[in-house]
């Protein structure tokens, strides 16, 4: 697992009252994170993922877990890195929280686990992902 790997399912995806697997395979392809009862497929890129190649292959691997029904999610590694808690506030838009009984105590636990960054921190990814992009994307 990578660092955002491990990040995303320690301090969010682990915790969440319902099921979700790593490393899952479906079909020809392996996906990060599955959650079954949401029909949910997460996916965490690195840089590699900006070449031509991998984004055709990225765009045709999602192209075939749509067709099976699933709804597939990306974010960068540096989505997770530098902005963990707008991350997991997508995810929980995805219905991850809404799966489940209790909602209001369960909201409170999510929310509990997010994890709160200083605003030089904040500071500091955003511009370890502007570089990152202009250095791999442009």
């Amino acid at each position: 697992m990578t660092d955002a790997e491990r990040k995303l399912w320690y301090l969010f995806l682990k915790r969440l009252p319902l099921t979700v697997n790593r490393q899952k395979n479906i079909g020809n392809y392996i996906v990060d994170f599955f959650c079954e009862k949401a029909r949910l497929a997460i996916e965490l890129d690195g840089s590699q993922h900006c070449s031509p190649e991998k984004v055709e292959y990225d765009r045709k691997r999602t192209a075939y877990l749509e067709s099976l029904g699933l709804k597939v999610i990306r974010f960068s590694n540096l989505d997770v890195m530098g902005r963990f808690r707008d991350v997991c506030g997508m995810l929980s838009g995805y219905g991850l929280h809404n799966l489940y009984t209790n909602t209001q105590a369960k909201s409170l636990a999510i929310y509990q686990l997010l994890v709160e960054q200083s605003k030089e921190q904040l500071l500091e990814n955003l511009t370890e992902f502007a570089i990152w992009y202009k250095l791999n994307c442009m």
